[in-house]
């Protein structure tokens, strides 16, 4: 629009010739004394209309220097520069900044940004310096890669190593943070004018909640620096992105049918329909390196609504222990990283469970065994007496069964609060020889304890034959219940009745945020299986015995099928795998008897790898060590390879996925993003803006300029002294009526 603006500096001669065409001639008797005396003024007269004209077109050509914002000589612009200027480029190079179009990306659009200005910089003439700051180092409490740094034109090498630093990362990092940084890790010395690039694709999730941003910029503005707002993407596009894969509940062991869910996401105004997830396995053994992946069934998703996020389960299965890895991947769209997913899953030969007999031989201990059919369950069980507690190390244990207990002593007691802190599960059953006082005491502790509430005696449910409801009601959102009871199964509940039961004080109620619940309770109201959180693990209280003594429950289908309910639901918390998120460390803990210091962790960096060794560090515990490893900005599968005091070499495998947020490419455009910003006096541009050759020049802003401003207004002073003088003006005749 600008290149039309200096034809408006010729509307005054325009004007000026129609009102000449305007003129008729008319002849009359008195015109020639008129005439007579026009030829002796013409020339006077001529001279003021030219110079009326010329000042009309110098103040039309004032108001388009003042929008059109010209480019002068840096030469003659250093006079208005006002000294030391200091360009702040924050640089957005999260994984949304690899989003891609026709034959570009966000960040190229951002290089091209950051390429053009650190050209103006080198080529002009004042003192210009530049500092380069990432959002992912802002992110991680980390500072500007380049600091003040003077740019020199006949050093293109010192330019190259700072656009190499412009490129995305996979990771999620907002603005806040960098904005921050500037006043916290770069600030403004004395004399120094600021100017702040942001250099970003604005996308609305970061700008949702634009208050803490407005108030970041504000405190900038606010001590004079000026505030650059750069959109690198033009408008939103269409995305697809697998947001979850990990395994379902079940008993994670190996040659067991295992069950995952994979989940993706429609980051799309518009329905996507049949979506395609190709899916791989790799089987890999502990003491061997990765083999070949394996193609595994496809799934197809008919359709996911916008915004929306759909889940497809599929199934595999690995003959052997070890780390197995599992793969899902999509079609090419906007942005590549999302549109794979991984997931290892450590697998066992089998599970070990301790089943502690209070009452050895008891039938209680035998009846927890089940299922006994040959139908594999990965699942292995060990009856022994509560003197293995303490003579026997617990943690080998996916949970522990307590089984008709009497009392424990200390040392017991202590173990089975280490076990459960540290991420085991115990399950409490009681029994005839349990004694409530040894329980609210020892295992209770005031609420300190791992057991989730006090007992006081047995007490019996007194039988209502007037009544239809059930004795027992069950949490059916619950994992144990939720397939035991939910749906056509729910007419177990009719046929179970309980008779005995330990009871709590009536005043009893779970605490919030204790970490207590209620899974299943009596006709009564009263609690009768109470789960407790504690520490990293879970402590599962069942009030009635295991055998049909108290009950008739065992013999109920619904007993086997609660019973391996509960067993999958404490053992796939310990056996699966955490997920990990790219840039998250990795921490790997190691027995000091059984492992050397020296880990070597292998990560995928594109399609190669990098091997790198880590000396493990002590710990709290005087028997254990941690080697933790920070260099995880790719997502994929990483090794560490442990070296056992056999000799032997160990590798164990970790996924890392990348943030499942990014992939939603909203963004905001110029006027929203001019809303966001409310009253902040920020410009926004667009990358391309920030284009073509770069030459001597400089921006003048020269409507901010004062001296500029009584220019214009000396003009049109001028030009209404000019317009007065040049026109006709009849003088009054005193005294007339």
């Amino acid at each position: 629009m600008t290149v039309w603006l200096p034809v408006l500096i010729g509307v005054p001669v325009l004007i000026h010739l129609i009102n000449l065409m305007r003129h008729r001639k008319v002849r009359w008797a008195a015109m020639s004394f008129l005439l007579e005396s026009q030829k002796k003024n013409q020339n006077w007269v001529r001279f003021k209309e030219i110079l009326l004209l010329l000042t009309r077109m110098a103040v039309m050509a004032a108001i388009v220097v003042m929008l059109a914002g010209p480019l002068a000589s840096l030469n003659w612009s250093r006079l208005f520069s006002g000294g030391l200027v200091h360009h702040v480029l924050l640089v957005d190079d999260s994984l949304s900044m690899s989003d891609q179009w026709s034959n570009t990306t966000a960040i190229k659009n951002a290089r091209g940004v950051v390429d053009h200005l650190l050209d103006r910089t080198a080529h002009h003439q004042g003192t210009h310096l530049v500092t380069l700051l990432r959002f992912s180092d802002a992110a991680a409490g980390r500072g500007p890669d380049i600091v003040r740094q003077r740019m020199r034109a006949d050093l293109p090498q010192q330019k190259q190593a700072i656009l190499d630093l412009v490129r995305p990362s996979q990771l999620a990092a907002g603005p806040l943070e960098a904005i921050k940084a500037v006043k916290e890790k770069i600030g403004q010395q004395k004399e120094e004018n600021l100017v702040v690039y942001l250099i970003s694709d604005f996308r609305s999730d970061q700008w949702r909640d634009a208050k803490p941003l407005q108030e970041a910029i504000r405190t900038l503005t606010d001590d004079k620096a000026k505030v650059e707002l750069v959109r690198c993407v033009d408008h939103t596009r269409p995305n697809l992105a697998i947001t979850a894969l990990a395994p379902a509940a079940g008993v994670l062991a190996a040659d067991v049918p295992l069950k995952f869910d994979v989940e993706v996401t429609n980051y799309d105004a518009v329905p996507a329909r049949n979506v395609q997830v190709l899916l791989e396995s790799q089987t890999n053994l502990s003491d061997a390196p990765s083999t070949g992946r394996q193609a595994l069934p496809a799934v197809t998703i008919e359709r996911i609504e916008p915004g929306q996020t759909a889940r497809q389960s599929f199934s595999a299965r690995f003959p052997t222990a070890g780390d197995h890895e599992v793969y899902a991947r999509l079609g090419a769209d906007a942005l590549t990283a999302d549109n794979q997913r991984f997931c290892v899953v450590r697998l066992p030969a089998e599970i070990p469970l301790l089943i502690v007999d209070g009452k050895p031989g008891s039938v209680d201990a035998q009846l927890l065994t089940l299922p006994r059919q040959k139908v594999r369950t990965g699942l292995k069980s060990q009856i022994v007496g509560v003197n293995y507690l303490r003579e026997q190390p617990l943690d080998k244990f996916a949970a522990i069964f307590l089984v008709n207990i009497a009392s424990l002593d200390a040392g017991e007691v202590a173990a089975l609060k280490t076990y459960v802190a540290s991420g085991g599960s115990v399950v409490f059953f009681a029994g005839e020889s349990t004694r409530p006082d040894f329980v609210t005491q020892s295992l209770y502790d005031h609420g300190k304890g791992f057991f989730p509430l006090p007992l006081t005696s047995q007490a019996s449910l007194i039988v209502d034959r007037l009544e239809k409801t059930p004795d027992l009601e069950v949490d059916l959102t619950h994992p144990i219940f939720q397939r035991t009871f939910a749906g056509s199964r729910n007419s177990f509940l009719n046929s179970i009745l309980i008779d005995r039961y330990f009871a709590a004080p009536k005043d009893w109620a779970p605490a919030k945020g204790d970490g207590v619940r209620v899974l299943a309770s009596l006709r009564s109201h009263a609690p009768l299986i109470v789960e407790k959180r504690f520490g990293q693990g879970i402590c599962l209280a069942v009030l009635t015995t295991a055998t049909p003594v108290w009950n008739n429950w065992a013999p109920n289908p619904s007993f086997v099928i609660a019973l391996m309910e509960m067993k999958v639901y404490l053992t796939s918390r310990r056996a699966e795998q955490p997920a990990s998120q790219v840039g998250q460390p990795l921490s790997v803990p190691l027995s000091k008897e059984q492992y050397a210091p020296e880990v070597e962790f292998v990560r995928p960096v594109g399609k190669a790898t990098v091997r790198e060794t880590i000396q493990a560090k002590a710990t709290g515990q005087s028997d254990r060590m941690q080697a933790a490893f920070d260099k995880t900005g790719e997502s994929g599968i990483y090794e560490a390879r442990l070296k056992r005091t056999d000799g032997a070499t160990e590798i164990r495998r970790f996924a890392a996925n990348v943030p499942p947020g990014e992939g939603n490419l909203t963004v905001l455009t110029g006027g929203e993003l001019k809303i966001a910003l409310a009253d902040l006096p920020a410009v926004v541009h667009e990358a391309a803006d920030f284009s073509g050759p770069i030459t001597q020049q400089a921006e003048l802003n020269l409507g901010s300029q004062w001296w500029f401003l009584a220019i214009v207004l000396g003009f049109l002073t001028g030009e209404q002294l000019l317009a007065y003088s040049a026109s006709y003006h009849p003088v009054a005749v005193r005294g007339r009526s």
